[in-house]
């Protein structure tokens, strides 16, 4: 998509996940500068924030950022687990 037609069919993703005991809150919208909006909040069961990630990300870089990420916190998840028990 690019960014005109960003601008005429503005995408608006408001989505809830429940994953284990977590409340996953992702939204996106159309920024005035071309740009989405992402923000995605975690609460635990009593409604605290847990984590919170926000961006503006440009249409046309969504492929690779998702790529740079999924890399990024797959390696942060390598590295703060426990060893495995030999």
């Amino acid at each position: 998509m690019n960014d005109t037609a960003l601008q005429l069919s503005p995408i608006t993703l408001d989505r809830r996940l429940m994953v284990g005991g977590t409340d996953y809150q992702v939204t996106a919208f159309p920024a005035d500068d071309c740009r989405i909006d992402l923000c995605i909040v975690s609460s635990d069961r009593d409604g605290q924030v847990i984590s919170e990630l926000s961006a503006g990300l440009s249409p046309g870089d969504l492929i690779n950022v998702t790529a740079v990420l999924t890399s990024t916190l797959a390696g942060l998840i390598a590295m703060t687990q426990p060893p495995p028990p030999h």
